[in-house]
């Protein structure tokens, strides 16, 4: 299990932060896919719960998300959003059986804004133009901070919780979560917010506040996955990455993060 988990990560990190580098197609071509394979697999996680969502309605709000994000903002957002409201009602009224057709499409709505509605803030993230805060030469960008220092955040927690972690965090929800461990994860990622600072020309004190709401948002979009999994009755949302589960087992984090960042430099730069 540590060797594929191992395996997977040295694939998985250098594609994510080549992707969080660029400005291209490969960026939006990662959003597009987290985005539709998150959405996937809580669709998924949602039907082992006997729930019976209409799939193909969710994927297409997810896409039009992105595309809104990414390539044509204000253009199939709103249409896409009327698509999917009539589409889905009309075909819960021609279904056979009606029990539990509301809540079926309550998800089919509210899934693609929890996968691909949080993590589009990575598109605004990167489209900021504030570039000049940026020194050379090392090349950052803010969605490539929120990734180092939500795993920088995510890995602090693990190992402070197995050394000192007794208070449990969510005992209902995620009963291997700690306090100590929450706490310790939150301050590692405001330390490597204040040393963002030295290339970023941004004062340590705004970057310290930088990472708090990426560590903040690393720790409840966790515990927010857990909460869905929990629900489900399914121990990972998926099976596409050996040793990790599902692609938003990994991204959980990150999902939040990115929306807490988003938000944070809105107020803040």
């Amino acid at each position: 299990m540590l060797a594929r988990r191992f395996f997977t990560g040295l694939v998985a990190v250098p594609i994510l932060i080549a992707a969080a580098l660029d400005d291209g197609w490969l960026f939006r071509g990662a959003l597009f896919a987290t985005a539709l394979i998150g959405t996937a697999e809580t669709l998924w996680m949602v039907r082992q719960a006997g729930h019976r969502p209409l799939s193909a309605f969710a994927l297409v709000l997810s896409f039009a998300i992105i595309y809104d994000a990414t390539i044509a903002p204000g253009k199939v957002l709103g249409p896409a959003v009327g698509l999917v409201v009539l589409g889905s009602l009309a075909v819960l009224l021609v279904r056979v059986e009606h029990s539990g057709s509301l809540t079926d499409w309550a998800l089919t709505v509210a899934l693609p804004l929890y996968a691909a509605g949080l993590l589009q803030f990575f598109a605004p993230l990167r489209g900021r133009g504030d570039y000049e805060l940026f020194q050379a030469p090392l090349r950052l960008t803010w969605p490539l901070m929120v990734l180092l220092i939500s795993w920088a955040c995510d890995i602090a927690a693990y190992f402070a919780g197995r050394a000192v972690g007794k208070v449990r965090l969510a005992p209902r929800i995620s009963p291997a979560k700690s306090v100590e461990g929450a706490i310790a994860g939150v301050l590692a990622a405001m330390m490597l917010g204040v040393l963002f600072s030295l290339p970023t020309s941004v004062d340590p004190f705004r970057m310290a506040g930088f990472g708090l709401a990426v560590g903040l948002g690393s720790v409840v979009g966790d515990l927010v996955e857990s909460l869905i999994k929990r629900q489900c009755g399914v121990k990972d949302s998926g099976f596409i990455m050996p040793g990790h589960g599902g692609m938003l087992d990994r991204m959980d984090a990150l999902i939040f993060s990115a929306a807490c960042a988003y938000f944070y430099l809105q107020a803040v730069l």
